[in-house]
């Protein structure tokens, strides 16, 4: 179990939308979520491809331009396509629809 506080995000204070839920969780649940993290880091960086850059230590958006840019500039060299889809989900579960969660109380 945990307590969830409602934090502000933007805009209108008074409107109820503005803020997001963020869940207070016990220092057990905390030490339990960093080990169980390294560990399927460990697992996981091994089947990442070495063009990931998003969440991946030590690489951005720019390193990720520099490869890209790379790769465009070779294409174009000899005349070959380059095709490339970006996605944005920094807001995707600011998205979902509020009534498929179950009520929670808020402690003041």
């Amino acid at each position: 179990m945990s307590r969830v506080c409602p934090v502000y995000k933007h805009g209108d204070r008074a409107d109820i939308g503005k803020y997001r839920p963020v869940s207070i969780i016990n220092n057990f649940s905390k030490a339990f979520e960093t080990l169980l993290q390294n560990r399927l880091k460990l697992n996981i960086s091994m089947q990442l491809s070495d063009n990931q850059h998003g969440f991946v230590k030590g690489r951005s958006t720019v390193t990720n331009l520099s490869c890209i840019s790379q790769v465009i500039t070779e294409a174009i060299d000899i005349g070959s396509q380059v095709d490339v889809i970006y996605t944005d989900l920094s807001k995707a579960f600011d998205r979902l629809r509020q009534s498929i969660f179950p009520t929670v109380t808020m402690e003041s």
